[in-house]
């Protein structure tokens, strides 16, 4: 399975929590990286450390700032190792996506197998949820990549040869929007496509919202947020009489 988004995000930065105290880990109820690269020993092989390494880097400095000598450093090889597992920097910024996946990935990975399960309306909250998370470490990073435009057209290349990209998120949503129609649990007269733009474009925009204006941002509570979303977007889902 290819992950379907653009910019990754591994763990989390209490930086980035401290400019924006709406979407604090307590509110979002974010969980702490699972291995930091503090915690590794020798026995964790080279390849993870490096992935570990650069999710923790590229966090941190942002992808155009991230270096692979920086990365090397942090993962305890040499930039020359480095290398012998990944022929480029784009290209260790994709597999340290995939092979860490946020809460919001994995939801959006499993949720077309999972239609007909629970409320359309609680799988949508949750969603929601985990993506204004994610949002809120992938604008960072992402502003690094669409600053430089070589380092963007590297990584566009690169996601259209691993068929990767923000549409793939839009889509998992879709097809689980349209497997709920097939269940009878979705108005059949509702596009799954513009629900999800109306979904997940939202959630981007809170969050760019909640950047651009910081600590006096009038943004609602996090929770209020999807609540009303989740509701507006049910308002159309739900099937009639």
């Amino acid at each position: 399975m290819v992950c379907p988004l653009l910019w990754p995000v591994a763990g989390y930065s209490s930086r980035m929590s401290e400019r924006s105290p709406q979407l604090s880990e307590r509110s979002l109820r974010v969980k702490p990286p699972v291995t930091r690269i503090a915690e590794m020993d020798e026995t964790t092989d080279t390849r993870t450390r490096i992935l570990q390494a650069a999710r923790d880097v590229m966090l941190e400095q942002g992808m155009r700032r991230a270096t692979t000598r920086e990365i090397a450093r942090a993962a305890g090889v040499s930039e020359g190792t480095l290398y012998n597992h990944f022929p480029s920097k784009e290209a260790l910024f994709l597999a340290s996506l995939k092979s860490h996946p946020t809460e919001f990935v994995q939801m959006l990975i499993d949720l077309p197998s999972r239609a007909g399960e629970g409320k359309v309306a609680d799988r949508l909250a949750e969603l929601a949820r985990t993506a204004l998370v994610h949002y809120r470490h992938t604008i960072p990073i992402g502003s690094s990549i669409l600053a430089d435009r070589d380092l963007m057209e590297r990584h566009q290349a690169l996601l259209r040869e691993q068929g990767a990209g923000p549409y793939r998120a839009n889509e998992m949503l879709a097809a689980y929007l349209r497997s709920e129609q097939e269940a009878g649990r979705v108005r059949p007269d509702v596009d799954p496509d513009t629900i999800s733009y109306m979904i997940l474009g939202a959630c981007l925009q809170y969050v760019f919202w909640t950047y651009s204006t910081g600590e006096d941002s009038f943004a609602p509570a996090p929770e209020v947020f999807t609540r009303e979303l989740v509701a507006a977007a049910c308002s159309m889902l739900e099937p009639r009489g």
